[in-house]
């Protein structure tokens, strides 16, 4: 918020700015002397390096917990790819008349639909955790 046509800019509380000055006694906090506490706070008790330390320690080991999903995730493809497939396959064969789309063949298609959404649904789920770039976390 601003006072005197911008040239004052303070911080204050929404139920103030709702309702009126006099719903609220919580006083307007300068923008200035705010934003160089906070950020001084942020430096001094979350930035230390003990606990930067302590951080990258734990995302490291929470990549190296990630080493199988290599070989999970070319399972999940070859899943994928293997469902699509028979889909495919199941599909031309009903729009060539060789099989009928009866209740049993259409709730067999569902399931595979179903099952081949789920594999796809973890594959993203896998490769979007590979795409945390570990590697530029560091002392810098």
């Amino acid at each position: 918020m601003s006072g005197k046509s911008g040239h004052y800019q303070y911080y204050c509380r929404a139920t103030k700015l709702k309702s009126g000055p006099n719903e609220c006694g919580c006083p307007n906090l300068p923008r200035e002397g705010t934003e160089v506490a906070v950020l001084s706070a942020i430096c001094t008790q979350l930035l230390e390096s003990v606990r930067v330390a302590t951080i990258f320690d734990e995302l490291k080991k929470q990549w190296e917990k990630r080493a199988p999903d290599g070989r999970k995730l070319l399972e999940l493809n070859a899943e994928a790819a293997n469902l699509e497939a028979q889909l495919a396959k199941l599909y031309d064969h009903i729009s060539v008349g060789v099989l009928e789309m009866e209740k049993s063949l259409k709730e067999f298609i569902e399931r595979m639909q179903h099952k081949l959404d789920a594999t796809l649904q973890n594959i993203a789920i896998l490769r979007s955790r590979q795409q945390l770039p570990l590697w530029r976390f560091g002392e810098q």
